[in-house]
């Protein structure tokens, strides 16, 4: 699969999405406007485990607890900064993590967002937030406070729970226009 693409202009990637206390995680890579969730694009031969663990390692220097590790569905959305790729795929994983989260690679910093501060995600990853609230990842309590703000920025102070509970729901909903699909594993 060259640049990872699915077909006809649509990008395959794989994201982390991590909750704690009602803030999703979120990361800027250099030279991007939007934040986005952990994640990319997978490497010829990858599975969704190998991509998912590279990728975060790589990007924010942890390890991902394959034990804990699950899925939490797949959304589309329209892509952003990526000229190639009119729509992005993107299966949303949830998984624990070891270690101290810090910028590495591309990235240049990471963020955990209270979903009132969507208008800073990307279009897919927006739609990835619609699904960890419909799911219960994020808690609906803390998901609907509008006065809260992002947290500010983190850099390596490794704050937050390891180990999240994976969550998911059988879903097919339109959420903003976008489809969002949820997968049950249980």
């Amino acid at each position: 699969m060259p640049e990872a693409a699915l077909d006809d202009g649509v990008l395959d990637v794989v994201a982390w999405v991590h909750a704690d206390d009602g803030r999703v995680l979120t990361v800027r890579s250099r030279g991007r406007d939007l934040l986005y969730l952990p994640g990319g694009k997978r490497e010829p031969g990858e599975d969704d485990w190998t991509a998912i663990s590279r990728e975060v390692r790589e990007e924010l220097g942890v390890a991902l607890d394959r034990s804990s590790f699950g899925l939490l569905g797949v959304v589309q959305a329209a892509a952003h900064d990526q000229p190639a790729h009119g729509q992005v795929r993107m299966a949303c994983f949830t998984a624990g993590y070891a270690g101290t989260l810090r910028p590495s690679a591309e990235v240049t910093e990471y963020r955990y967002l209270q979903p009132a501060d969507r208008a800073l995600l990307s279009p897919a990853s927006q739609a990835a937030l619609d699904l960890a609230i419909e799911s219960g990842t994020l808690t609906r309590e803390l998901a609907g406070c509008g006065h809260q703000r992002t947290r500010a920025a983190q850099h390596g102070d490794g704050t937050g729970p390891h180990g999240d509970s994976v969550a998911s729901v059988t879903a097919r909903y339109i959420s903003g226009g976008r489809e969002v699909v949820s997968v049950d594993l249980g």
